[in-house]
């Protein structure tokens, strides 16, 4: 069984894949059921749901949960829409084999005003980023002490995550029997995006760029991230402006070349993405972002 099954299934109307310029080869499109109703025939299918992986992505509202759209579509109980989803193969590709389980440290809470003083000082509305981005905070507890938590999310599914801290610790991430797919397996800020995206390097640098803006965790791209991000029609590669960060951004945008899309390489005055200035941040959404992503 497929999604185009089940949608029958469950009489949910649709439009097959390359029919309709809101509807990408390899997705299905529907009705965003958390968007105004269409208007006319060019507003309609703008939920895609893609059909090897089930993954569900709005151009206006962004990723959603499956099972939950699907709910929304069909008024069927989330017990037996689960049921049904979970007996298909299109749903798993999604998440790759996992090497363990989620698991959250009892030491994150809510942000607290340490932390939102530290996202406040990279340039950012601390309390707005906090919640977009939906961050935690941990205070005092050992190694871990005083760090922003980061959830990385896949469909709205919290998956793995990583933390900074607030101080000049760096990075700490989830260890691999403490993640359900590895943190190179994910795009930060994935669910956000729609149709453009400005690929990062961290999470910080997306705080900063704002939504459609995606991290992958460092300068060494995995061959799966490069899979991910060659899902979006339009790549904007900005990593640091440090010789060694672009060199490596040259050569991810040689490797996305050969995939169908369009990649440039953006290089900004700033040292990185996260320094960047508002007109600097104004510049790049308004090139890569803001004009592209109803398609």
């Amino acid at each position: 069984m497929d999604i185009v099954q089940v949608l029958n299934d469950l009489n949910v109307p649709y439009c097959p894949p390359g029919q309709h310029h809101h509807v990408r080869q390899g997705w299905v499109g529907v009705d965003c059921p958390w968007c105004p109703r269409p208007s006319g025939a060019k507003s309609r299918w703008k939920l895609g749901i893609e059909i090897s992986s089930g993954r569900c992505n709005c151009w206006t509202c962004g990723g959603h949960p499956l099972i939950k759209a699907l709910e929304a579509l069909s008024n069927v109980s989330y017990g037996k829409l689960k049921t049904l989803v979970d007996s298909t193969d299109f749903f798993r590709p999604t998440i790759k084999p996992t090497r363990g389980r989620l698991k959250v440290p009892s030491c994150v809470g809510p942000c607290t005003a340490a932390h939102i003083s530290y996202l406040s000082s990279r340039k950012l509305d601390g309390l707005s980023v906090s919640k977009l981005w939906q961050l935690g905070g941990i205070g005092i507890a050992g190694a871990m002490s005083w760090r922003v938590f980061i959830p990385v999310t896949v469909g709205g599914e919290v998956v793995t995550y990583t933390t900074r801290s607030i101080g000049d610790g760096g990075y700490i991430s989830a260890r691999p029997e403490d993640e359900d797919v590895p943190l190179k397996d994910t795009l930060y800020g994935m669910d956000l995006a729609r149709n453009s995206v400005i690929v990062c390097e961290g999470p910080g640098d997306c705080w900063r760029v704002g939504p459609g803006s995606v991290a992958t965790f460092g300068t060494i791209v995995s061959s799966r991230q490069i899979e991910l991000i060659a899902r979006f029609p339009r790549r904007a590669i900005c990593f640091d402006r440090e010789p060694a960060a672009q060199r490596v951004a040259r050569r991810l945008c040689n490797s996305l070349s050969l995939l169908p899309g369009e990649t440039v390489n953006v290089e900004i005055d700033s040292k990185d993405p996260g320094e960047a200035s508002d007109i600097e941040v104004a510049e790049l959404r308004q090139e890569f972002l803001d004009g592209y992503q109803e398609g």
